[in-house]
């Protein structure tokens, strides 16, 4: 039994050697994209990426090997409050499910700002005040 903790992992959980893995991080696939690369999508002012990160992040080698990770990057102000959310995976295709969510509950919380500007919008118009605050004190 050895004392060391495995730390490189390609995709799909075989271990490397830090030189397998440092050629493997810089590669590019067969379709020109970065191996390292997952997923990439962009939502309103946010940029989601997931990315393979091949290193091994689980505490104190415990567990399966954590190795893709999905980050949120504003582009500008953050009107949402999301300050580089991020999820860390053991496989690709946890990685893949993880990026899909992470877009949806981006969307959700714009279509979400959007309803609850509009609510107040036409509240204040109409002459309802009180009730356009009310709607902000119980949607925020």
């Amino acid at each position: 039994m050895s004392d060391s903790i495995q730390l490189f992992f390609d995709k799909d959980g075989t271990p490397l050697t830090t030189l397998e893995w440092a050629g493997l991080y810089s590669s590019k696939d067969e379709d020109g994209k970065d191996y390292k690369r997952v997923a990439e999508d962009a939502v309103r002012d946010y940029w989601i990426s997931t990315v393979w990160l091949g290193m091994n992040y689980s505490t104190f080698g415990l567990g399966p090997p954590i190795i893709f990770e999905t980050m949120v990057f504003p582009e500008r102000n953050d009107p949402f409050g999301i300050e580089n959310e991020m999820l860390r995976y053991s496989t690709e295709q946890e990685a893949k499910d993880g990026h899909k969510l992470m877009v949806a509950e981006l969307e959700s919380r714009y279509f979400e700002r959007k309803m609850r500007r509009a609510l107040v919008v036409i509240a204040t118009t109409f002459g309802f005040s009180a009730i356009a605050y009310t709607i902000l004190q119980v949607l925020t």
